[in-house]
């Protein structure tokens, strides 16, 4: 059996990307290395870990909604079964399923390729999302229903205490008392770019 390391899949996920995107669009990619714009290493790793604990039977193959497509969308197909991405731009969205493409060929697992992907937010109920949709204003948009739609766990980027992410934290917050959830801060998870987030559990 082929052991994929998935902190190369998550490296090499923004050279392919560079090589596929429009030179609008390579942005998210910096110069072949990861971004700002992108999720963590850690804590898409982190998630897992969550994900993993509340799900120890491996018959048990819960419906992830990877919520703004980029390197995350690479990495949870790696790690999950079913993973469905969601994006406002569709363009980018495809753009990032060919580079998940070609990481499944370079690295032989078909795996990398497949779920499903889906223009706009994702309106069906799911069991853990990674939530790191599109700008701080959408973000806030959907919290209630990413809430709402998700069953077990939620990793929530971009929360920190920087004064451009309280509106987002705020709108957390808010939701969490409303639906039933307890959030734990988590600035372990603190990257170079001074970003960290919130893990939520449903009580």
């Amino acid at each position: 059996m082929n052991v994929i390391n998935a902190a190369e899949v998550y490296v090499e996920y923004f050279r392919k990307f560079w090589d596929l995107a429009t030179p609008a669009r390579k942005e998210f990619a910096g110069t072949n290395h990861p971004t700002g714009w992108a999720a963590s290493f850690e804590s898409l790793l982190a998630f897992k870990t969550e994900v993993k604990r509340r799900h120890s039977n491996p018959l048990n193959t819960p419906l992830i909604l990877d919520a703004g497509a980029g390197a995350s969308s690479a990495v949870l197909r790696l790690w999950f079964n079913h993973v469905v991405t969601c994006d406002s731009d569709e363009t980018y969205m495809m753009e990032v399923k060919q580079t998940c493409e070609k990481l499944a060929e370079m690295f032989e697992c078909p795996k990398l390729a497949t779920g499903d992907w889906h223009h706009g937010f994702y309106p069906a109920s799911v069991d853990s999302t990674f939530y790191d949709y599109d700008n701080y204003d959408r973000r806030i948009q959907f919290m209630p229903t990413v809430m709402e739609n998700t069953g077990s766990i939620i990793y929530i980027d971009d929360v920190d205490h920087r004064d451009r992410c309280m509106s987002v934290r705020g709108s957390a917050y808010w939701e969490a008392r409303m639906k039933g959830w307890r959030l734990e801060d988590r600035p372990d998870l603190l990257d170079e770019h001074g970003r960290w987030g919130i893990m939520a559990t449903r009580l």
